[in-house]
């Protein structure tokens, strides 16, 4: 099964606050729906995180190899995700491509596109109901990427 997703948000923000947060692994990782852990491998190259999140009837339990593919201060971070769920014999892989753009003084707009591929028992689930849960954890992520990011450019400047 695959699925592609975009999203794009304004924070009140500058270019550089944007990417400097995005770079705080522990605050993004706060943002993704059912994120335990997030460990660094190679600082701004690869992490590991462990994510356990109920989909549909299943809790799943990924472990979650990222690797940093491309980097262009301050404008673009091109990640993939891959990783497994054993118990469920299931695979996940996930490229993220998340852009910035500087929309007027302290404002910049980020766009995020994500490709999600998964295989194995979980993708039996359908496109369907995947589809919706993944396009609302992406919102959720989007939505506490945006207000957390607010609330720090808001600390630095207030």
């Amino acid at each position: 099964m695959r699925l592609d997703i975009q999203h794009s948000f304004s924070v009140g923000a500058t270019l550089n606050q944007a990417w400097s947060f995005l770079w705080n692994i522990e605050a993004v990782a706060k943002c993704i729906p059912g994120c335990e852990e997030v460990l660094v491998r190679e600082q701004g190259t690869s992490y590991q995180a462990r994510v356990r999140r109920h989909v549909g009837p299943f809790l799943i339990r990924f472990e979650l190899d990222i690797a940093v593919a491309q980097s262009s201060p301050p404008h673009r971070i091109e990640v993939v995700v891959s990783g497994d769920d054993k118990r469920l014999r299931s695979q996940i892989r996930q490229s993220i491509i998340v852009s910035l753009t500087e929309v007027e003084a302290g404002q910049c707009q980020i766009d995020l596109a994500t490709s999600f591929e998964l295989s194995g028992m979980l993708a039996s689930l359908g496109e369907r109901l995947l589809g919706a849960q993944i396009q609302q954890e992406l919102d959720i992520f989007a939505s506490c990427i945006q207000n957390s990011l607010e609330r720090e450019a808001a600390s630095v400047s207030g």
